[in-house]
């Protein structure tokens, strides 16, 4: 009788084992992972209603295309924000240079006529200085808050919204009484206080503002939900949905209710040369974007991880570029979000520069 531990029979079936278990070790240990991130997302509530905010900056180039906007797609919008009005470095606030008092009676007018709210913002556009005298003299503040209440009476808007960016850590505490005192004054108007915010993805404090705390003093919060990518990043989206789902969900975990959370949509565009230097080149408004589709033949793809549209192209210079933008699909599962939270509303930051499908997605929504 031999003496070998197998005989090639035992030899064969040995083999034959050591193929199978291979195999299996592949497909449920080593095989290549699902492209697509499971997201933490609460289930959907396709019947939760949602307020649709449209809004209009600054600029003639903001001006113009935003009222045009509004005019030709208002029904399909339920506010009206128009961020026109500068806190001055003497405290005052003023109607920004590139809006007429004509103009602004006109939209406000046409606003008001056909049922929506229409609310003005103030903003100091990123200089946390203008805001120093407001948040710490008593008599200023006062003067402050009395002349908002001056154009709220006298202009027939619903409400402010305030926008002071960048605030400095000292000044948090002060801004939270200013905006509980500007709260009892607003209301005893019988209007609407919002505040639009920049964001993070922890923690209560957002560039010095308490959101907790001032969100129990304020109607609605317009949560600036983009930039994610930008001129000091390489490419990317411009609000990728995990990262969105992760700034919401932040907010609602420190203590700020859904109800009161505005998400705010960027209808802008991303461009970046990537060879052969990486560099951004612009930021500019989705419609404008989508021109150079067209222009350079190019195809628009989507991005399922991230629920975004991007596209590449080469110039005519030989440069390849990268271009992330907000469209009417990447806006639609921003919706979606917003209803899987119960959120208060959805803004379009800015009107005039939208892919003008989304009006199509409002209208089934």
């Amino acid at each position: 009788m031999s003496s070998k531990l197998f005989s090639s029979k035992n030899l064969i079936i040995f083999v034959l084992a050591i193929l199978v278990v291979t195999a299996a070790a592949y497909v449920f240990i080593f095989r290549p992972k699902s492209q697509t991130t499971k997201l933490d997302i609460p289930p959907p509530k396709p019947d939760h209603k949602l307020s649709y905010v449209g809004s209009i900056g600054i600029g003639k180039d903001k001006v113009q295309p935003g009222i045009a906007s509004f005019r030709e797609n208002y029904q399909k919008l339920d506010e009206l924000s128009l961020y026109w009005y500068n806190l001055d470095s003497d405290n005052g606030i003023s109607l920004d240079d590139s809006v007429s008092e004509e103009i602004e009676k006109d939209i406000v007018a046409f606003a008001k006529q056909n049922g929506k709210k229409v609310f003005f913002g103030i903003s100091d556009h990123g200089n946390a200085k203008k805001a120093d005298n407001i948040l710490d003299d008593e008599d200023t503040q006062k003067e402050h808050i009395s002349k908002i209440i001056s154009i709220l009476d006298e202009k027939g808007y619903d409400g402010v919204i305030i926008d002071y960016e960048d605030l400095r850590e000292d000044q948090e505490e002060d801004f939270t009484r200013y905006m509980s005192r500007l709260s009892e004054q607003v209301h005893s108007k019988g209007k609407t206080l919002g505040i639009s915010v920049p964001i993070e993805t922890k923690g209560s404090v957002f560039h010095s503002i308490n959101i907790v705390d001032v969100s129990k003093v304020v109607d609605k919060m317009h949560m600036n939900v983009y930039e994610e990518f930008g001129a000091e990043t390489g490419p990317g989206p411009i609000a990728s949905i995990g990262w969105v789902n992760t700034v919401i969900k932040n907010a609602i975990d420190q203590g700020v209710e859904p109800s009161k959370i505005i998400l705010g949509t960027a209808h802008s565009g991303h461009d970046w040369t990537t060879k052969p230097n990486k560099e951004f080149f612009k930021d500019t408004a989705t419609r404008e974007v989508l021109g150079l589709l067209s222009e350079y033949s190019a195809n628009l793809k989507w991005d399922e991880n991230s629920r975004a549209t991007f596209f590449e192209y080469k110039d005519n210079e030989g440069k390849s570029h990268t271009v992330w933008l907000e469209d009417s699909r990447s806006f639609k599962a921003k919706i979606d979000l917003a209803k899987s939270y119960e959120l208060q509303g959805v803004f379009i930051w800015y009107l005039g520069g939208e892919d003008e499908n989304v009006w199509g997605v409002l209208s089934t929504n």
